[in-house]
């Protein structure tokens, strides 16, 4: 009687040690889903209809920052009465200003590649589904966090699998695909109840991990901006407010443009 209650726990701890692994590896598709293409689709979308606006934006704001700051420098040259080398002023500045650079870069790299993404061969709808069914498959098997037992071959399949999937690269998914379904799943000796106890409340940390960094995302940029670009009046609302702000900027740049080159015209006629 002692041995059929300790076979029944056995096959309970067994049967919700399966349904966990199945709940992660639906999650870890979800986490996937969001990170490489959800939400690589709404910055894509998000760029192109207010991104490169707050890029010019930016880009004037540094502009100003750092013409103001050269006209200072030359002006401290004049009260003190010492030659203007605006070569050296240049480098200095290319120095103070080396931390907005580096944003706008950055800021003009996502803007490339969401043009690039933009004009990407898409998936149909049929592919697309493909591409998630197969690629869930894939997770099932190799992911480590699933079936630890994984060999690095397998392991190195997998990482080429992910980048596959974030890439929309079905012809890879496919080859892989293939190419699992000829590996032997990896027997394992019976667990012991302990074992099965401890596999448990490991799969239920990385559940409430994974549901954590989804719910992380779906809390940040571009995640968050879901809603407003459905919106398509409240883009132009958004459009128009930055297309406001970009005047104002051009407007004061040229003001600070104009002092300088009176600064300069009057250094030359010295």
């Amino acid at each position: 009687m002692c041995d059929m209650i300790i076979h029944s726990e056995y096959e309970n701890l067994l049967e919700e040690t399966k349904k966990l692994q199945a709940e992660l590896s639906t999650l870890i598709m979800e986490r996937d889903e969001l990170k490489h293409h959800i939400c690589k689709n709404i910055q894509t979308e998000y760029i192109l209809k207010l991104g490169t606006l707050e890029y010019k934006v930016f880009e004037f704001q540094c502009k100003i920052l750092r013409i103001k700051r050269k006209i200072e420098i030359i002006q401290a040259h004049f009260n003190r009465q010492e030659i203007v080398n605006i070569i050296e002023i240049e480098v200095k500045l290319d120095f103070e200003y080396s931390e907005y650079q580096k944003k706008l870069d950055e800021k003009m790299n996502d803007i490339n590649e969401a043009l690039e993404r933009n004009s990407m061969n898409t998936l149909t709808p049929e592919e697309t589904e493909e591409l998630k069914k197969t690629y869930k498959q894939i997770v099932k098997k190799l992911h480590p966090d699933i079936n630890p037992n994984v060999t690095e071959g397998e392991l190195k399949l997998f990482n080429q699998a992910v980048e596959a999937y974030k890439s929309g690269d079905i012809q890879i998914i496919r080859s892989i695909a293939v190419m699992i379904s000829e590996i032997s799943v990896h027997e394992e000796i019976a667990d012991s109840m302990k074992v099965l106890k401890e596999k448990i409340d490991k799969l239920k940390q990385m559940i409430a991990d994974v549901l954590k960094e989804i719910e992380q995302i779906k809390q940040s940029f571009p995640y968050n901006q879901k809603e407003l670009l459905s919106n398509s009046e409240k883009v132009k609302e958004c459009q128009d407010e930055l297309n406001v702000l970009l005047d104002e900027y051009r407007k004061i740049y040229a003001i600070y443009e104009q002092k300088l080159n009176d600064m300069l015209g009057g250094l030359d006629n010295g």
